[in-house]
Parts: C-alpha cells; structure tokens; sequence
C-alpha cells in the first residue's frame, strides 16, 4: 500500500467541550457502545495564500481540501455503507489457542489485579488533596481505561468460547500442514514455560 500526505502545520482548536459533559468523575463508557463522553475536539486547519502548507502565520487562510466527508443530521438509512475509522498498529485477533489460554489464566487476571492496586493507590494518596487529583487525573483515566479493558477481555474470551473454537480451527489446518502443526506445538511448549516462570519482585 502506498500512504502520501499533505502537511497541515497550522491547525488551531475551535472547541473543546467541558471534561464536565461526559465524564462524570469516571470513564465508565469506555468500551461500550453508544459512548457519552464528549471526548472530542474540533480543529481548523489552515495554509498560506498559495494554499500550501505553511508554518503558523496570521496571513494564513483556512484550508479547503479538494474532497471531504459531509455529517449528516439524518443518520444512517437501511442499505447505507457504514465504515469504522482505525488504523491498529497490531493485532492480537490471531492467537492461537495456547496464547489465548495463558491469556486467559495468567497475563490479563495478574494485569487487571495490578491495575486494580495502582487505582488503589491513586485514591489513597490523593484523597481530599486536590492538586494532586488534578496531576493523577490523566494517568489515573488511562489506568482505569485498561482495567476495564483487562476485565472484559477475559469475559468475553469465556463468552464467546472462543478458546475451545480456535482449537477446533487450528486441529483443522494442523492436519493439512505438518509445518504448521509443528509449530503450533512448539508455541504451546513456550506457553507452558511461561506459565511456570515467576514474577519480578
């Protein structure tokens, strides 16, 4: 695939909505659909006269691109395409089942138990210390952002069977690939010694 861009250098905020609107001293629609949380911002981007890119400048105009996506106050219609924006750096949706399962029994029960003793922590040497709020605030959303991650993580690998499904898939392909079989075993062996290996203290 072949990704070419334009710079825009100057781009300034137009409105950020108060964290007030959404937020309600949580995070607790992340991960959940629709979300409530105001969590957006509106930027104008703007180029020289030539309709170039340009450093910031007061001579700068707003940039009008040659295309762009219209909002539409109707929302979507039966038969309308509908697409999700996202570029994932990676992607665990492939793992095999002995990953999955180390998952499952170790990696996200021990991460969501240590994010729960991090946001422990936070309420109890922030409390009733409102500077200190205001500095744990953004690292405290993210931690509570993973936590909630982690646990629903391990709920719906349960819910959705999905380890028991992945191995029906992999004994498919195994039988038609000797390679493939033989390395699925040998992840599987790697798996096991991780789950023997003890924690850094």
């Amino acid at each position: 695939m072949l990704f070419t861009y334009e710079r825009l250098r100057d781009v300034r905020i137009v409105y950020v909505p108060p964290q007030s609107l959404g937020k309600f001293g949580g995070d607790s629609d992340n991960y959940e659909w629709p979300r409530h949380t105001a969590d957006f911002t509106i930027l104008r981007a703007y180029v020289g006269p030539n309709g170039q890119g340009a450093e910031t400048s007061m001579d700068n105009v707003p940039y009008h691109p040659s295309s762009f996506l219209e909002l539409s106050k109707k929302g979507a219609s039966e038969g309308d395409f509908v697409f999700l924006l996202g570029f994932p750096g990676r992607t665990q949706r492939w793992a095999p089942a002995c990953t999955l399962k180390l998952d499952y029994d170790v990696i996200v029960p021990q991460t969501a138990n240590d994010f729960h003793s991090k946001l422990q922590l936070y309420k109890k040497h922030s409390k009733g210390d409102r500077e200190a709020q205001l500095k744990l605030l953004s690292s405290k959303a993210s931690l509570a952002n993973y936590h909630k991650r982690y646990f629903g993580k391990r709920l719906m690998l349960q819910r959705l069977n999905l380890i028991p499904q992945r191995e029906r898939e992999e004994a498919i392909v195994a039988e038609t690939s000797p390679i493939i079989a033989e390395c699925l075993a040998e992840l599987t062996a790697l798996t096991q010694e991780l789950r023997v290996l003890k924690p850094r203290q």
